[in-house]
């Protein structure tokens, strides 16, 4: 290498006070903003912390919920009047209501509802629980809101209810409601829907228990 480009090497290479400089200035932001930086990793920390501590809770809480829910269970077995078991379903679910398992104290309610002929408070407990249970759990209410919609003779909407069900993926039973279909359909004189459900349930169901009901109750 050249003697001048040697020179113009080494010049190009920062000298070791412009390093000092750039730490220097490092150093003097941090110590600048020392306050600022320790208080954002306090709320970090705080932040983390909480996020444990709640989880830590809600699993103590679920735990007493799901413990209460038994001895509620418990309880329903010696009230024999359904207002009885309304009152003490009620206390269970002002306590818990922001537990998981206060679904099926909502479905609790709305059977005991039905059996004093209350159908509005029990459409509404029932819808409750459709809302809080889980997916694979969500058939409980359809069902129930089904059953009751086809007690006032709500057609309509109990035939909506029971399509939803059929909608839903892995639906066990899934035989039995096509069959309830069918027959609200037929009441419904609804014979377009009514004969394409007939028309596919063989096939569909090929094993199904319900399928000479069906395919009686499709010819008439």
């Amino acid at each position: 290498m050249a003697r001048s480009e040697r020179k113009q090497f080494r010049d190009e290479i920062k000298a070791p006070d412009q390093f000092e400089n750039f730490w220097d200035s490092v150093g003097g932001w941090f110590a600048e903003h020392k306050q600022k930086i320790i208080l954002l990793a306090v709320v970090v920390v705080l932040a983390v912390a909480g996020i444990t501590y709640k989880k830590a809770l809600d699993k103590k809480r679920h735990t007493v919920a799901m413990d209460a829910f038994i001895e509620l269970q418990d309880d329903l077995k010696s009230i024999d009047e359904p207002n009885k078991k309304v009152e003490r379903i009620d206390q269970y679910i002002n306590k818990y209501k922001n537990t998981p398992i206060v679904a099926m104290a909502y479905m609790y309610s709305g059977i005991e509802q039905m059996n004093l002929g209350q159908e509005q408070e029990a459409q509404k407990a029932f819808e409750l629980a459709k809302e809080k249970l889980p997916h694979n759990q969500k058939i409980f209410a359809l069902e129930s809101l089904a059953q009751l919609a086809s007690k006032q003779e709500k057609l309509g909407e109990a035939q909506k209810y029971y399509q939803d069900i059929l909608r839903m993926k892995e639906v066990p039973l899934q035989d039995y409601y096509a069959w309830n279909l069918i027959v609200l359909y037929k009441q419904d004189n609804k014979l377009e829907d009514l004969n394409s459900l007939c028309e596919n349930f063989s096939q569909r169901y090929p094993e199904s228990a319900f399928l000479d009901k069906v395919k009686i109750y499709c010819a008439q």
